[in-house]
């Protein structure tokens, strides 16, 4: 109803790669985290980075999830593929 032009996501495991998990401490509250660095992953994938203000990216949270599944997704059809040659 909201939505047109839905298309399938294609494999993105240079998005997966490209992907630096890391610990890290807030400045502010020097609550310890975990997660990545918007610069890092602007230079990989632009669209799961939204620039709230001059020199302050801010990671699209959600938007990785669909970027996750379809990447798992691909990851079950290869094991799949591999166990079916096994047997």
């Amino acid at each position: 109803k909201y939505k047109k032009h839905i298309q399938d996501l294609p494999p993105m495991p240079k998005v997966i790669d490209g992907l630096r998990p890391v610990s890290f401490t807030w400045k502010d509250s020097q609550a310890a985290a975990w997660g990545f660095v918007a610069q890092e992953v602007h230079q990989v994938a632009p669209q799961l980075v939204e620039d709230k203000c001059k020199d302050h990216l801010q990671l699209r949270v959600l938007e990785f999830l669909p970027v996750m599944v379809r990447e798992l997704q691909d990851l079950r059809r290869r094991c799949r593929n591999l166990e079916k040659r096994l047997v």
